[in-house]
């Protein structure tokens, strides 16, 4: 059965084969995927992985990850980049979906520029400076930001997208 292909919500894979999203750490300092990256994905397109799901890519400056070299999706420049990774899984007849992200209080101060925002005013565990709550206003500016985020990733080539919700943006 796991090598039985199989149409999940339209995407149409080989197999049920599906490499979960990971951060990779392979993004140049724009956030686009370098080199290093889309040879990894055509390896495992290659080598019969039925689908790929990317690495967190972030939706807006103010929600990127502290960690280097993650991948973003906040700019339309980018799209670029982004359809030279699809056009290599593609060529292997392997779909490939976008994981979109913001980090909300899961990020640093420093490396944002701006104070942090969440759903609500607290300090997260592993990172120390406090996050301010989100306004309402905010709150749509960040869902404007997925859905901006999604289009251009529609845009690149990706066959869906999916959120990534660890970060707790929608609850306390």
């Amino acid at each position: 059965m796991i090598f039985e292909k199989v149409n999940i919500g339209g995407v149409s894979m080989k197999n049920r084969i599906i490499r979960s999203a990971t951060h990779d750490g392979l993004a140049d300092e724009n956030g686009t995927p370098t080199q290093r990256l889309i040879s990894k994905y055509a390896y495992l397109a290659k080598h019969n992985v039925g689908c790929i799901i990317t690495g967190y890519a972030g939706v807006s400056e103010n929600g990127m990850s502290p960690y280097p070299a993650m991948l973003k999706i906040h700019k339309d420049e980018l799209v670029d980049g982004y359809k030279a990774l699809t056009d290599a899984v593609h060529e292997y007849d392997t779909p490939i979906i976008a994981q979109l992200a913001h980090c909300g209080r899961q990020t640093s101060s420093k490396v944002i520029g701006v104070q942090k925002a969440a759903p609500t005013a607290m300090r997260h565990l592993f990172y120390w400076d406090k996050a301010k709550a989100l306004e309402e206003s905010e709150i749509y500016q960040i869902i404007d930001d997925f859905v901006s985020a999604a289009v251009r990733a529609k845009k690149a080539g990706f066959d869906g997208v999916q959120l990534h919700g660890g970060q707790r943006l929608s609850a306390p």
